[in-house]
């Protein structure tokens, strides 16, 4: 009894001498990463001391230099260091550089002389992130997120701050990969967490609902996701403010869900003033702002006003030239090289829309794994383009196969697969072969219980397109009135992209003997179709033909 009472009283003389080193060995590092980054922020390098126009990023550069030079003989220091500068680099967004810092703080922190896994953890999260945003391969951001969970697993308590943003990370990349019913229950356990150790009102609590309102917008769900980014949002203004880096990343998310329960208006502005604040706060070279163009031309878009979001889209692809960066912020590029391509796809002019959606398709492919989400809607909108350039046979083949992806992924009555089966049924239509394009739309799934207005607009179009085919004038009729009430529900009575179901309509109405209400439709269409088409639009010239 007594030799045992002895070895438990040596174990816990030994663990609490391990503690008091750990802690000497913590405080040392921090005093010493202290040290450094004042000596950087101090700009001792005469270089830098005399440009009077000094940039954040040029301050960053000194010290990454610095660290590769001074601190080989500190590799815990060093570790650290570099993960400090990575997030200051994934903070003024420069992911390329804050990525090449992350990987090598957590080499530092899982060789031999550091060994700190849990710190190694802390810096795969945030590399999984970055990854994640900036539209890495899925699969790398997926790996090392779950890597960063599994390290912690097992070393921190299941209820802690740590496993909290490790599960909070492994959702955010699950989402962005489209996984939104797994990534779901993860931000949920994340929020159960620190809700109750950090309180309602805390950023942490504020990014996960950012994230969660991310998922119900993967899923259509417009009206929750405005909810939570406007919760996540109303956190960051207590806590930071208007003019921090926090509160703008959830701006643009919030205007851009506004606009999607309708308040298209309101979103116009709160994106026009998020353009500001990302230039005030980033500079004119900088991922954010090219962010911050592509949001606002996005809004632009919807609200059908195409010129004007082309231009924020070319705005968008100016400060990605600026940038001039390789990899990660050249894929990042892909998102406004696809929206100005279908903005001068819905002006009608598919021939000057397909250059640009190959070279995004080429973009995605490069970085994303195969088969993932993006690459397939990048395909769904060359094929579309194709047929609407007049190649339905070339689009063909190529829509199949994203059909039979999405279906697989997703099974039939899912929005992503009837997307890609309605543009099967343009290509067939085009290409005469009726029969197949009926039997297409007569597998699509239907919208669940919350009808969404997407799917029911894409659903009532591919019935009128295919109607239009058919001998029976009434069925005509009865198809292209259905689809003209869903797309004025979904878009308003003055879009542009009303047009081709109001042609559809008028041509549908003259087959019934109402030649005058098909002449009347018409010039309501014209003035219309003059404001927001292309010249060159197939929809103005057969306006202009209309007799």
């Amino acid at each position: 009894l007594g030799a045992a009472f002895t070895w438990r009283l040596a174990a816990e003389r030994d663990r609490a001498l391990e503690a008091e080193r750990e802690a000497t060995v913590q405080a040392a590092t921090a005093a010493r990463v202290s040290d450094f980054l004042v000596s950087v922020f101090n700009v001792s390098n005469p270089r830098l001391r005399s440009n009077r126009n000094l940039s954040a990023r040029d301050v960053l550069d000194e010290g990454a230099t610095r660290i590769e030079h001074e601190l080989a003989d500190s590799p815990r220091v060093k570790a650290r260091l570099l993960d400090v500068l990575g997030s200051a680099y994934r903070s003024i967004g420069e992911p390329v550089r804050a990525i090449d810092l992350f990987r090598q703080a957590v080499d530092l922190y899982r060789s031999p002389p550091v060994d700190d896994p849990l710190a190694a953890a802390a810096t795969l999260s945030q590399l999984a992130v970055v990854y994640s945003n900036n539209k890495f391969a899925g699969s790398e951001a997926e790996a090392t997120a779950r890597e960063s969970l599994r390290l912690r697993e097992g070393r921190v308590a299941p209820d802690s701050l740590e496993m909290a943003d490790a599960l909070n990370t492994l959702g955010v990349v699950l989402e962005a990969n489209g996984q939104a019913e797994a990534a779901e229950p993860l931000l949920q356990r994340a929020l159960a967490i620190r809700t109750p150790k950090l309180g309602a009102d805390s950023l942490q609590v504020a990014s996960t609902l950012h994230n969660l309102a991310l998922v119900a917008d993967e899923r259509g769900d417009d009206a929750r996701a405005a909810e939570l980014f406007g919760r996540a949002l109303a956190i960051k203004r207590a806590k930071v403010g208007e003019h921090h880096p926090d509160y703008q990343n959830s701006l643009d998310n919030y205007a851009s869900a506004l606009g999607r329960v309708g308040r298209r208006e309101e979103a116009l502005a709160i994106l026009r003033e998020n353009v500001g604040l990302a230039r005030e706060l980033y500079g004119d070279a900088n991922e954010h702002l090219a962010t911050a163009h592509n949001e606002l031309g996005s809004q632009l878009h919807d609200i059908g006003r195409f010129t004007e979001a082309a231009d924020e889209y070319r705005a968008a692809l100016a400060v990605h030239a600026r940038i001039a960066g390789d990899g990660v912020a050249n894929a990042s590029r892909a998102m406004p090289l696809n929206n100005l391509a279908s903005a001068l796809e819905d002006m009608g002019e598919p021939a000057a829309a397909l250059p640009l959606f190959r070279e995004s398709l080429d973009l995605r492919r490069s970085t994303q794994d195969a088969g993932s989400p993006m690459i397939l809607r990048a395909e769904n909108n060359l094929a579309r383009v194709l047929t609407r350039a007049g190649d339905a046979a070339a689009a063909l083949p190529l829509i199949d196969s994203v059909v039979a992806a999405w279906r697989q992924r997703d099974g039939e009555a899912n929005l992503n697969t009837a997307k890609a089966e309605a543009i099967r049924i343009e290509a067939l239509l085009a290409l005469g072969r009726v029969d197949e394009a009926r039997a297409t739309r007569a597998r699509m799934g239907l919208p669940g219980k919350a009808a969404n207005a997407s799917w029911t607009t894409l659903l009532a179009l591919s019935d009128a397109r295919i109607a239009r085919r058919e001998t029976d004038p009434a069925a005509a009729l009865a198809s292209a009135d259905a689809a003209w009430q869903a797309v004025r529900a979904q878009w308003g009575e003055r879009h542009p992209l009303i047009v081709e179901a109001g042609l559809l309509r008028a041509e549908a109405l003259r087959r019934n003997g109402r030649g005058m209400e098909a002449g009347d439709l018409v010039a309501f269409l014209r003035p219309i179709a003059e404001a927001s088409l292309a010249p060159v639009s197939p929809l103005r010239a057969a306006l202009a033909a209309w007799r």
